[in-house]
């Protein structure tokens, strides 16, 4: 959503810039992790009890996800900041 939203608010052909920054974005995320995929990430089926059982006792929260969002934060952070700089 906030590349999304940095990229199309106000810019002529924003969309598909857009688009080209979230594939972007999946690609750095994929080759960092394998996966864009929370199944894969945390591997485990959070749709079932057992899933969902594994996820807590694993503290797989701590160990995958907060990694997961803190990688994407700064992957967001450098195609936003570092490299395309700060719009106002």
């Amino acid at each position: 959503m906030v590349l999304g939203l940095y990229h199309c608010t106000g810019k002529p052909n924003g969309k598909e810039a857009a688009y080209a920054a979230i594939r972007s974005f999946e690609s750095r995320f994929r080759d960092h992790f394998g996966s864009t995929r929370c199944i894969d990430l945390v591997q485990c089926d959070l749709n079932t009890e057992k899933g969902k059982e594994l996820y807590h006792t694993g503290e797989l929260h701590e160990r995958v996800c907060e990694k997961c969002i803190g990688a994407a934060v700064e992957v967001v952070e450098e195609m936003m900041f570092l490299k395309g700089g700060v719009r106002s």
